[in-house]
């Protein structure tokens, strides 16, 4: 499965520099034999962090995305669900660009069936 994170433009007629970061689905309902992949949109977001609180079907309690070479989608790698308990897992996303981080901290989860 793959989950979008998008980081919008600044958006017109809002002070300073207002932009949206969205985790896409929101709520990722993703059986335990699949595989799951994070990939970045947003045209000056250079690296994001996904970090789960508490448990991790993953492995690991971050996963980074960055990219493979210039002008390449950021992504993480392909990180295989096998052998994680099925239960709703958590986590929080951080996007940078060359000037800022954007956060997400408690809204994205996976339910793992």
């Amino acid at each position: 499965m793959e989950i979008k994170i998008r980081l919008e433009d600044v958006r017109a007629g809002y002070p300073g520099r207002e932009r949206d970061l969205s985790v896409i689905p929101t709520v990722a309902h993703v059986d335990h034999n699949e595989s799951v992949q994070w990939i970045l949109e947003g045209k000056d977001a250079h690296s994001f962090v996904v970090t789960f609180q508490n448990e991790t079907p993953v492995g690991q309690s971050e996963i980074h995305g960055r990219p493979a070479g210039t002008g390449e989608t950021v992504k993480s790698a392909v990180i295989a669900l096998k052998g994680a308990p099925p239960r709703v897992y958590r986590y929080a996303v951080a996007v940078a660009t060359s000037t800022e981080v954007f956060l997400d901290a408690a809204c994205p989860e996976m339910i793992l069936r």
